[in-house]
């Protein structure tokens, strides 16, 4: 699990130095309560107490959790820019154009995969993907899917309907698929998620980037815990502002945690703004990035609400 996570920080690194399209397809293993990267464990593990036996582990990427029990299949599209695999790709529209390519894969395997424009797509008409998504400050942009192999990483229900896993998936569409080993699976996934970009299997790098295990974008300073944080509820979730005086300087420190899907470089962007005072500009900070799963009317009523800076 943790080099599932560092694996996906390396290659995110290594399109910003080459300006070159990865995507890569991992196994993984052990067992984890796995955090988008601007979600508080504290607040998820309030929403899924039942997963308190379960270490946690925080992803690069934005968005809402997951769970890995009985292993899964992490895959990434990582572009240099929003359109380096479709040219009329933007920040409004990139999700639903990336997530092509992953459909693709599944669809290819044999699994009946859709999108409906959540922080997740179904297989079989259930929640099983679970989206993951950055816009780094070097301006690559990532689009990562977690699908559990024999259990379902999704948490939550889909319009009534339970998360699934691929193994059930398979069996439920019929697929020959579906009795493939855990080690067949990954290969013909990674085959078919090559295909739906047309990237030949020779293109391959001969080696992997260098891990990076530590996330070199976490916030410094005050810890999450000693902020009182105001909440909203948005369609995937919650989003959430909190602020903390410094005394007895009088300064203060601006936190944005939640589920949605956006960029953690304009995130911290827009907390130094705030922490500035430059309230009027601060949601500039997120003009050109995604934010999916919640409105901007959200952030802003929560800005409203902040007293030292409203």
């Amino acid at each position: 699990m943790p080099g599932a996570v560092a694996r996906a920080r390396a290659i995110a690194r290594a399109v910003e130095e080459s300006g070159e399209p990865w995507v890569a397809t991992t196994l993984v293993s052990g067992q984890a309560l796995v955090l988008g990267a601007l979600q508080r464990e504290r607040q998820v593990r309030q929403r899924h107490a039942d997963l308190r036996m379960y270490r946690a582990e925080t992803r690069s990427t934005t968005g809402v959790s997951l769970l890995v029990s009985e292993g899964a299949v992490q895959q990434l599209i990582v572009v240099p820019r929003v359109n380096g695999l479709f040219g009329d790709a933007s920040a409004g529209n990139f999700i639903n154009r990336t997530v092509r390519g992953f459909l693709r894969a599944y669809n290819g395997c044999g699994a009946k995969a859709h999108y409906f424009g959540r922080e997740h797509f179904t297989l079989s008409r259930r929640p099983a993907g679970v989206l993951g998504l950055d816009v780094t400050s070097g301006g690559v942009w990532i689009l990562e899917a977690w699908v559990g192999l024999e259990a379902a990483t999704a948490l939550d229900e889909f319009n009534g309907h339970s998360p699934i896993g691929l193994r059930e998936a398979l069996r439920q569409a019929r697929s020959k698929r579906a009795e493939d080993s855990a080690g067949v699976l990954v290969e013909r996934l990674h085959e078919r998620l090559r295909g739906a970009f047309e990237v030949p299997a020779e293109a391959a790098p001969s080696e992997e980037p260098e891990r990076i295990e530590d996330d070199p974008s976490g916030p410094e300073g005050i810890q999450d815990s000693d902020v009182h944080f105001a909440q909203r509820e948005v369609p995937i979730g919650v989003l959430e502002l909190g602020c903390k005086v410094a005394e007895p300087s009088g300064s203060f420190d601006v936190r944005c945690r939640g589920d949605v899907l956006t960029s953690v470089a304009a995130v911290r962007d827009l907390e130094r703004r705030l922490q500035g005072g430059a309230r009027a500009e601060a949601l500039e900070a997120l003009a050109g990035v995604p934010w999916e799963g919640a409105r901007p009317g959200d952030l802003e009523a929560l800005i409203e609400g902040l007293p030292l800076i409203s």
